[in-house]
Formats: structure tokens, C-alpha cells, sequence
């Protein structure tokens, strides 16, 4: 899979008032950077099967968006079955789940089956528990729902120190800023964290996410409350922050690593995107808020005009309208 590397775009610089380079990732299959996670968690699961011999049979998780997009992709390229756990209704748009290596459950009919309340901890099992089968070697399926299950596939052979599966080339010294939308955070972080994607040196990062994300408020979102216009980004937890560990680096900057957005603000960021000709959802959208007055006045942002910016666009995926 080739994956997208930074590219000079005129018409956001001058937006911005000095040089900007998109990251966009609306050019992979199915629209985001999901399917780097997705494709990780199949070599994963193929190197764990290659050392230990053991059949890893179903892959299992709980996602009614772009991740499920994702995953059902790889399914189907793959030859191997994944279940996805959804909550709500499916987006009609969303063909990649008809496949006939991808199976829908819904997230009431497995709650049932859950040993406890958590059924973020216990999702293989509840499903297991669910279908009362004695799978071969006696395992439930393996939950890629978050990066942390990943590391927990039976037989994994080693920690996974990234959930992407690319490495992005040239020399990203002279950044002086990112802007890069954040809902689990996974992209953002492996971004900052990862050695081999690792964009900056003394760069300032800006995760954009909406003013009720747990990152600013520590509580779980209720996401029938607490909507959002960039609702990709509207995420139930943030798992990202245990696994890994909100790196001391990011922590000991100056200036706040993730900052919210007004839904005013996602709106004229998307508008922009639609106006420059990208076509993006509002939350691959969310990074341009960058070029919002507002924005930019309430966080004390000040770009001048030699700077050089990197500018993430997580993709088209699709909008719940």
C-alpha cells in the first residue's frame, strides 16, 4: 500500500500566511488513515500465527465507523474474518462491511454475554459466550478494537511500538508547527511518539479536537449529549493516553499539545477545505481551524510568516449528516 507523504499546497499558505504542506490521507482505500491501523493489526496477527503455530481464527471489534471500514477492507483482501460490534445504524454508504469475510453484531445483542460491565475488556469472550462454540484451540476472537488489544492478540510475539504501518520520508526539521485532528488520538501520537514516523524535533504540535473531548475534560463523552460536527472526533474514551503514556516530551512544552475547537470553527474549517477543492469530512477537515481568526485569538497562536507548517488531513471517510 503506498502510503501519502506531505505535499506543498499553495492555497492553504496563503490561508495561513507562510508555507504549508498537507498530510493527506483521503487518497487510501476507504478514504482515511484507519486502514494503516487496519493493516497493522493483519501483520500482527500473521507474525504472531508464524512463530507460535497457532491459528488466530477470528479477529473481533467494537466499531461503527471508519476503523470497521478498515477493517472489513482487509477482511476481504485478506481471506479472514473479522466481526465488527456497531452500535447504532450502519451508514448506507459504508459497502465494505457486505463482504463475506466481514460479520455485524450489534452492541446490545453481545452486552448480555460480557463476564462484566467493561465490554471494552471482554469483547472476544462476550462474543465466545454469545455464539457458544468451541473455537479451534479454544481461543475467542482476538479484539483489535484499540491499540492495547493488539498487543494482547493471543501468542503476540513482541510489544507493537506503533499502529500504523508507514514511514514517512524528507527531513521534517524545519517544521515549526502541526496541526493534526485528534478523536482516539492514535494518528496524532504515532506521529509525535513513533520513531519511525516521528515528525518533528523542537516542533509545536496542535491536536485539534472539540471543547468536551476527554483530553480537555477528563470525563467520557455522552455522545448523545454532546455531538459534534467533526463527529469523528467525537471518541466514547481516549485510549491512547494509557498506552502511550502522553509522552513527557509532549507534556513538557510550553504551549497546550491538544487545544479545542468551537463547532462555529469546525464549520468554517470544512468550508475552507470545500472551498480549496479537498475533499474531506469535517473531522480530516478539523486541522485547518489553523486558519481560523477565532481560533487562533483564543489560543494565542500567533504564525509568522517564515514559518513552515505541517498540515494532516485524516481524510474523506464519510459524514453523518
Amino acid at each position: 500500500m503506498q502510503t501519502p507523504q506531505p505535499q506543498p499546497h499553495d492555497r492553504l499558505s496563503e490561508e495561513f500566511g507562510c508555507q504549508v504542506d498537507l498530510l493527506d490521507f483521503s487518497v487510501l482505500p476507504t478514504g482515511t488513515h484507519k486502514i494503516l491501523k487496519a493493516q497493522r493489526v493483519f501483520q500482527v496477527a500473521e507474525e504472531a500465527e508464524a512463530v507460535q503455530r497457532a491459528k488466530i481464527s477470528e479477529l473481533i471489534a467494537i466499531s461503527s465507523g471508519n476503523y470497521a471500514r478498515a477493517l472489513a477492507h482487509m477482511a476481504n483482501q485478506e481471506r479472514r474474518k473479522v466481526i465488527l460490534v456497531i452500535a447504532g445504524e450502519i451508514n448506507a454508504s459504508m459497502s465494505e462491511l457486505e463482504g463475506d469475510h466481514v460479520e455485524l453484531v450489534k452492541m446490545e445483542d453481545i452486552k448480555d454475554f460480557s463476564p462484566t460491565s467493561d465490554l471494552s475488556e471482554n469483547l472476544g469472550l462476550a462474543y465466545a459466550y454469545m455464539k457458544c462454540e468451541n473455537r479451534e484451540y479454544h481461543l475467542p476472537p482476538a479484539d483489535v478494537t484499540n491499540l492495547r488489544a493488539i498487543e494482547n492478540l493471543p501468542h503476540a510475539v513482541r510489544s507493537v511500538d506503533s499502529y500504523m504501518t508507514y514511514e514517512l520520508s524528507g527531513d521534517y526539521d524545519d517544521y515549526t508547527r502541526m496541526f493534526c485532528p485528534v478523536g482516539s488520538g492514535e494518528l496524532f501520537f504515532d506521529l509525535a511518539c513513533n520513531s519511525s514516523s516521528r515528525v518533528y524535533a523542537e516542533v509545536q504540535p496542535h491536536g485539534i479536537v472539540p471543547l468536551s473531548h476527554p483530553a480537555l475534560t477528563n470525563r467520557t463523552f455522552d455522545t448523545d449529549v454532546q455531538p459534534s460536527y467533526a463527529d469523528k472526533l467525537v471518541t466514547p474514551n481516549f485510549p491512547i493516553t494509557y498506552h502511550f503514556g502522553m509522552s513527557e516530551d509532549l507534556l513538557a512544552r510550553d504551549k497546550p499539545t491538544i487545544i479545542g475547537a468551537t463547532e462555529d470553527e469546525f464549520r468554517q474549517a470544512h468550508a475552507l477545505s470545500i472551498s480549496l477543492g479537498l475533499d474531506l469530512e469535517p473531522s480530516g477537515a478539523a486541522g485547518m481551524v489553523g486558519a481560523v481568526q477565532s481560533f487562533r485569538e483564543r489560543h494565542s497562536i500567533n504564525i509568522g510568516r517564515d514559518e513552515k507548517i505541517l498540515l494532516v488531513s485524516t481524510g474523506k471517510g464519510y459524514f453523518r449528516a
